[in-house]
């Protein structure tokens, strides 16, 4: 492919613009990178306020070009010396349409590699990827160098996503998937006037207005929309999250919609009826999974009934926390469909715990109950009327059987997990002006963090020592004694951090000094020679 005179300019406009400049008697000699122009400037023939300001303005300032009028950044030629300092990288897209049912678009790697011999370099560019639109079909081939052969081959791929790798620069990074588009406006005169990219974007940044990075794959969208022109009637009825999970991870929603619909309620798998009542509650993929997953293991409802059970329930996140909720039993041996009705009805009558944090209380209350001796079989233990209370007690009555029945066994598990604990302070431990994080050495240490914070933390002790998980406590530094949060970590990666009685949140002082120590941890908790906790200071900026 070879690359048009305008195509050519667009892709210089998208690197730095600098004005290079070589002094002269009352004057400078000035090279423009984006016109390309060399013109000469001089005292006595300064008209316009811009060369006024071109003459006078000093190396890395900024004036605008004579010429052209663009806003360039200036460069003396004697201080910025090799100017390699100056090489720049572009990913460019470009779009060529060649009749109303045909486009084509080139993922490009443009460098421009400044020197000591030339201020306007040549660019260099890379064909990476491209692409061929027709109406509900899409191609994508990437082209792959071979720096050995010095040849280049073309493949077809199994899937249209992103023209360039979407890799991060550092693994605290954010992946870069940065890049401009030339010719965008072309769809707009093609079978893809109405793809609403627009539309959708606007609704992704306010979306993922949390992220650090709101930019939408606009080539994957394009695709998708290419291959599935009901994006558009899915968007105008506010259906943005079928279209997030097609464009995003090229996922269906399968069996959640149908693709191959004929009309709309048919596609939500809802017969017109349904679709009526889904519509007027403006529900969302989110219900269609819960609805599924219901209908798994309590059989079919209708969809009132279901509406009814969704909204018993507040949770933006429901299908997650019903899907984790179930692994949870399954690993207490609950039973799947008597401990989702019982947890509900729960969530009913206890409305100061989250969904999750009651199948979490569940999944520890049978953990317990069988290391004590309860009898599940009578149906008032195995679901007793307040979950919470009967957590709490099994939790005491534990502590105590770890007390008397227990000791010898684990003060001997203490002396062979030496080694372990010591590795758990090089991982863990950490400080600042307000907080510490530490770790316990001993099971008297956790258990009696369990019986200050009430709640189960002494049934972690021997797995603690065992070292199947880490136990750790945060402490104010004016108070280390006083328990304030207990953190129950598996490598690098946090399961849990509960305060008093499992009920008490993160202060937001806590919470900020909290989030830094975790980021190190993932980081692999580095230190210098003395032993101190080396910080980022992306971290620090994260938190």
């Amino acid at each position: 492919m070879e690359l048009t005179k305008a195509e050519q300019r667009e892709i210089n406009s998208c690197f730095t613009k600098y004005i290079f400049y070589e002094p002269i008697r009352n004057g400078r000699i000035c090279t423009c990178t984006h016109c390309g122009q060399q013109y000469v400037i001089k005292k006595e023939k300064v008209k316009t306020t811009d060369e006024k300001k071109l003459l006078a303005e000093p190396h890395n300032g900024g004036a605008r070009c004579i010429k052209c009028g663009a806003l360039c950044e200036v460069k003396s030629l004697g201080k910025s010396k090799s100017r390699q300092n100056l090489y720049e990288e572009q990913k460019i897209v470009i779009i060529r349409r060649y009749n109303h049912n045909y486009l084509r678009a080139w993922g490009i790697l443009a460098v421009k590699s400044y020197n000591t011999t030339t201020v306007n370099p040549e660019i260099k560019y890379e064909f990476v990827s491209e692409y061929e639109f027709r109406p509900g079909k899409v191609k994508q081939y990437k082209f792959y160098r071979s720096y050995y052969r010095g040849t280049t081959s073309k493949e077809l791929c199994e899937v249209a996503k992103e023209p360039f790798n979407r890799l991060a620069a550092f693994w605290y990074s954010i992946p870069d998937n940065s890049y401009t588009i030339i010719g965008l406006e072309k769809f707009k005169t093609s079978f893809l006037k109405y793809h609403m990219l627009d539309e959708f974007s606007k609704w992704y940044a306010q979306a993922h207005y949390r992220r650090m990075s709101i930019e939408v794959k606009i080539m994957s969208y394009l695709c998708r929309f290419c291959e599935y022109p009901q994006m558009e009637m899915l968007q105008k009825l506010g259906y943005y999250d079928v279209v997030e999970n097609l464009v995003e991870i090229n996922n269906k929603s399968f069996p959640y919609v149908n693709w191959k619909a004929k009309d709309i309620a048919s596609f939500f798998r809802l017969s017109k009826q349904e679709f009526k009542i889904f519509r007027k509650e403006k529900l969302n993929l989110d219900f269609l999974r819960c609805k599924k997953l219901i209908e798994k293991y309590f059989g079919k409802y209708t969809i009132t009934k279901m509406i009814e059970m969704y909204k018993k329930i507040e949770s933006k996140k429901l299908y997650d926390t019903l899907s984790d909720g179930i692994i949870m039993l399954k690993d207490a041996g609950i039973p799947i469909n008597e401990g989702v009705k019982y947890i509900v009805k729960q969530y009913g009558l206890l409305k100061e715990k989250s969904l999750r944090g009651l199948f979490l209380e569940m999944r520890d209350y049978y953990r317990m109950g069988r290391e004590i001796g309860y009898d599940f079989t009578n149906h008032n233990v195995a679901y007793p009327k307040n979950l919470i209370a009967a957590h709490d007690t099994a939790a005491e009555l534990q502590r105590a059987i770890l007390k008397e029945k227990r000791q010898k066994e684990l003060e001997e598990k203490e002396r062979a997990a030496a080694k372990t604990l010591k590795n758990y302070d090089k991982l863990y431990e950490f400080k600042d002006d307000n907080f510490l994080i530490i770790v316990p050495h001993t099971i008297e240490e956790i258990i009696e963090e369990g019986k200050r914070q009430s709640h189960c933390v002494g049934g972690y002790a021997a797995r603690h020592m065992e070292g199947v998980l880490t136990i750790c406590f945060l402490r104010a530094v004016d108070e280390p004694n006083k328990s304030l949060y207990t953190i129950e970590m598996h490598g690098k990666t946090l399961t849990q951090v509960q305060g008093y009685k499992n009920r008490t949140p993160l202060t937001p002082e806590a919470k900020e000094f909290f989030d830094i120590w975790l980021e190190w941890v993932k980081a692999g908790s580095r230190r210098d020679k003395q032993g101190k906790p080396i910080i980022k200071k992306s971290v620090m900026k994260t938190a």
